[in-house]
């Protein structure tokens, strides 16, 4: 990704994430670690040594408000745009993308003046983990249009890929994905094994980068993530 295709420079993106690491929706355990989604099909993988919370208080607590939401949603829109990426509809991974979705349609109504359906899909939660169940709503978006698929992060893509292919299953077409983070454990292959593009607009290197840089995080700390990170991808 280019960050001047999106009109933001480096040091803003930067700072950003260090705004993010400050308010707690980024935590560094490099001793005890930290459970995820994957765990719940793969409880052997290695704990991992981040835990990005990009939520808001109504999605368990999250430490997200308005105004991260606006900025990580502006930063879709400006990356869409400056990327040349269509889209007739836009679909939310429930539940942690649902903000960031009803912010960037909001933002496209007012920059661009046209109306971008809204989807909504399924979230299913049982005994063997959460799944994303069918399409819902549609917002009178006719089948054959293309669907952006939107969420806060990516791992391996598994809800992810249960979100594509109720969208297909539903008639639509998706081809491009977009996450804040793309915490680069396997999510870009899973995706372009499905035919979608996976856009990010930072990527677990690049924050690893920010906060060593800035002393958030120690040498040793950081070694000790890019081996884990090795060892996961």
């Amino acid at each position: 990704m280019s960050i001047g295709m999106l009109n933001y420079s480096a040091k803003t993106l930067d700072d950003f994430l260090i705004w993010l690491y400050q308010i707690n929706a980024v935590k560094i355990d490099t001793e005890k670690g930290f459970t995820l989604k994957l765990h719940e099909s793969d409880p052997a993988a290695p704990l991992s040594l981040l835990y990005f919370n990009l939520r808001i208080a109504e999605n368990k607590g999250g430490p997200l408000t308005f105004a991260e939401v606006q900025r990580i949603a502006q930063l879709f829109h400006a990356y869409l745009a400056g990327n040349n990426i269509g889209y007739d509809g836009i679909c939310p991974v429930p539940h942690a993308g649902t903000p960031f979705a009803g912010e960037l349609q909001e933002i496209v109504y007012e920059q661009e003046m046209r109306t971008v359906p809204l989807l909504t899909l399924e979230k299913k939660e049982g005994s063997d983990g959460r799944h994303i169940g069918m399409l819902l709503k549609t917002q009178d978006l006719p089948r054959g249009c293309r669907v952006l698929l939107i969420d806060d992060l990516i791992t391996r893509a598994g809800s992810k890929a249960e979100a594509v292919m109720s969208l297909r299953d539903a008639g639509y077409i998706v081809e491009d994905c977009i996450v804040f983070l793309d915490r680069e454990q396997g999510g870009s292959q899973g995706m372009a094994a499905l035919g979608v593009t996976l856009h990010s607009i930072a990527s677990l290197s690049s924050v690893l980068e920010v906060y060593r840089h800035d002393n958030l995080i120690t040498v040793a700390q950081y070694c000790q993530i890019r081996a884990y990170l090795k060892n996961t991808s």
